[in-house]
């Protein structure tokens, strides 16, 4: 699964390997979410001349602490915006969560002729692939 960045309408940023979740035809009906994490800007209390925080620490916290899943399936309908990881915060993400995420046999659907597709999701950087939702 690719990580992207997801803001949700709730106003929420999250950073989760994602993909689409496909009928047995090929029509997408949700997004699948694994190993989703909110993210959070926490100043390092470093200032700026201007008085503003000079440089920031990004934490990691489970979307839902309270599940035992990793997965999720979340509809379109709550997503405003899906974009690329920074190459900072994604080389922190694949350190800590980067065996969950690229764990094939984990991905799951709760009926048999669902499938998960990640083709409509690939990111633009050098793993050649290319696309956007």
């Amino acid at each position: 699964m690719i990580p992207k960045i997801l803001l949700m309408n709730s106003g929420e940023r999250i950073i989760a390997g994602l993909a689409e979740l496909t009928d047995s035809e090929g029509k997408a009906i949700c997004l699948v979410a694994r190993c989703p994490y909110i993210l959070a800007m926490m100043p390092t209390g470093d200032v700026s001349p201007d008085g503003n925080p000079a440089q920031f620490n990004v934490n990691f916290t489970k979307w839902i602490p309270y599940s035992s899943d990793d997965q999720f399936k979340i509809p379109y309908s709550s997503v405003t915006a899906i974009g690329e990881v920074d190459p900072g915060i994604l080389e922190v993400y694949l350190e800590k969560f980067g065996d969950k995420l690229n764990d094939n046999d984990a991905v799951s659907t709760s009926d048999s002729s669902d499938s998960v597709e990640e083709s409509g999701l690939s990111d633009s950087g050098d793993r050649g692939e290319g696309g956007e939702p």
